[in-house]
């Protein structure tokens, strides 16, 4: 992407305002394009996992390196610049989670997944604080009855307030 300045690499002779780049964590990044459907999303998502997928050479080493994209547009997948992160954070990780180098566009069912995965994560946490996750232990035999092994069945007893 060195070759050519940002305009070039993103758009092409398309007439658009100038993205704004912007670092998020340590292999994370904030594109923000003004104007752009979701068409022209996706040419630049593919533009830029095509550029991703060249080699790089780093200390006479040849490297291969992939990117996951999340796509959020704005008004429609989010109101604030907060929640435009957090859902194409979202949308990022389903585009990882769908096997990397691609892209996804945000979708609400996502939204309400991750809702959903959030509050089992911390009702788990919970459990284990009140020791309401409790081991079974069902033992493993083999053709003669000797015992070989065992496997946990783990219950979650919920208990009342």
């Amino acid at each position: 992407m060195k070759k050519m300045n940002r305009r070039q690499f993103l758009y092409g002779t398309t007439a658009i305002a100038m993205p704004v780049l912007g670092g998020c964590g340590g292999d994370e990044f904030v594109v923000f394009l003004k104007h752009v459907d979701r068409k022209k999303a996706s040419e630049i998502a593919e533009r830029i996992l095509s550029e991703l997928r060249k080699p790089v050479i780093l200390d006479n080493h040849i490297n291969y390196i992939s990117g996951s994209i999340g796509i959020v547009i704005i008004p429609d997948d989010a109101k604030s610049a907060e929640e435009a992160i957090k859902n194409a954070d979202t949308a990022m990780y389903a585009a990882k989670k769908g096997g990397k180098d691609r892209f996804e566009f945000f979708m609400n069912k996502m939204s309400e997944d991750t809702q959903r995965k959030l509050i089992l994560k911390n009702n788990l946490y919970n459990a284990l604080k009140k020791d309401e996750l409790i081991p079974f232990f069902q033992p493993q035999m083999d053709k003669n009855d000797n015992l070989y092994g065992s496997e946990v069945l783990v219950r979650w007893i919920k208990m009342e307030k």
